[in-house]
């Protein structure tokens, strides 16, 4: 697979994702569209917000199940400022994963497909700066144009052009011979949040943009980096609170959880407060992120539904193996959400 080219790379992935998310969708029969239908004439008609998906509550709901939320490896969704494009990561084990792109037009939401920049060279961790200006992601493809992919992610971004954007370019911050940037998270003004990384430690950091440049990352406090593993998922565009997600931190409900930490008057980052069980669960959840308009909080878990025929059920037909592993809740990441209310009460908790 490392000898494909990436336009070769591009269309399968395109093939792969166009496939699940038909078979995905409820009612029909795993396989490709009927002779003359595209994937986009299949694909239900999804109006209004959040690809029209209502959140019914009070916890933790699967987010567009057998659209976004299928039998794939999900995660690391983000909607764009004005709320009329989505993105989120689908991989592909064990390189390859592609961003994937929906968006709306003439007010319908259209069909999941690979982004035109995303190439399958671990593509992923994609942010949209809140003035809509430039988009960031991480990527393993080649820094001089070639077709060896990284050693390592590193990050890019795109300028906005149109109602596109410029083809990527490779961010420059200034970091060490043994470091890589596993996700960059922008703020208003430019400056960055991001996670490091060195060996088998995650250190969550800020870098200033001033002058036009990024300024090597410096590391935010002890409150903020004392767990293990830990993630930077989201930052409020003030800067006035941070989400993450960390292994074995304070009230840990096990596995990876979701914490926020929410800004002193002083200027300085409080106590991590755990999101509790409307978020956490003995799953793992990962990679924060808050709606544009501050409603709702998406996030991804690893998550398995019982499989048919478990406990002495009756014994298990090859269609029903079938229509498990093509849907949610297979055991790989899907992606959920929960009204941004259950961490914004928790400020109080936060010293």
């Amino acid at each position: 697979m490392q000898n494909l080219t990436g336009t070769v790379i591009h269309r399968w992935l395109a093939l792969a994702i166009a496939i699940f998310s038909l078979s995905c969708i409820p009612g029909e029969e795993p396989g490709g569209p009927a002779s003359g239908q595209s994937a986009q004439d299949e694909f239900p008609i999804l109006k209004g917000p959040y690809l029209g998906q209502k959140w019914a509550g009070p916890g933790s709901e699967l987010f567009a199940p057998h659209i976004v939320s299928t039998g794939l490896f999900e995660s690391d969704i983000a909607f764009a400022p004005d709320g009329r494009a989505c993105y989120f990561t689908v991989t592909l084990p064990p390189a390859l994963s592609v961003i994937v792109e929906m968006k709306q037009e003439k007010g319908i939401w259209t069909a999941p497909e690979v982004a035109p920049f995303s190439r399958g060279r671990g593509d992923g961790n994609p942010a949209i700066a809140p003035d809509g200006k430039r988009f960031y992601f991480t990527s393993m493809r080649a820094l001089d144009g070639g077709t060896q992919p990284a050693p390592r992610p590193n990050p890019w971004f795109m300028e906005r052009a149109g109602d596109g954007w410029r083809p990527p370019r490779p961010l420059n911050i200034p970091i060490g011979e043994k470091q890589y940037i596993m996700n960059v998270l922008p703020v208003q003004g430019g400056s960055l949040y991001l996670t490091l990384r060195e060996g088998q430690r995650e250190t969550i950091c800020f870098s200033r943009f001033q002058d036009g440049v990024h300024l090597a990352p410096e590391p935010l406090a002890k409150e903020i980096n004392g767990g293990k593993l830990q993630m930077a998922g989201f930052v409020a565009p003030n800067e006035i609170y941070l989400l993450l997600s960390a292994f074995d931190a304070p009230g840990s409900l096990g596995g990876s959880d979701l914490y926020v930490s929410f800004r002193r008057p002083d200027g300085t980052w409080g106590t991590l407060v755990n999101l509790g069980p409307t978020a956490n669960s003995p799953d793992n959840e990962f990679l924060p992120h808050v709606s544009p308009d501050g409603k709702y909080l998406f996030f991804s878990r690893f998550n398995q539904r019982p499989m048919p025929g478990e406990n002495n059920g009756p014994p298990l037909t090859y269609r029903e193996i079938k229509n498990y592993f093509a849907g949610p809740q297979n055991g790989l990441r899907d992606i959920f959400w929960i009204e941004a209310g259950a961490f914004q009460r928790l400020r109080a908790q936060s010293k």
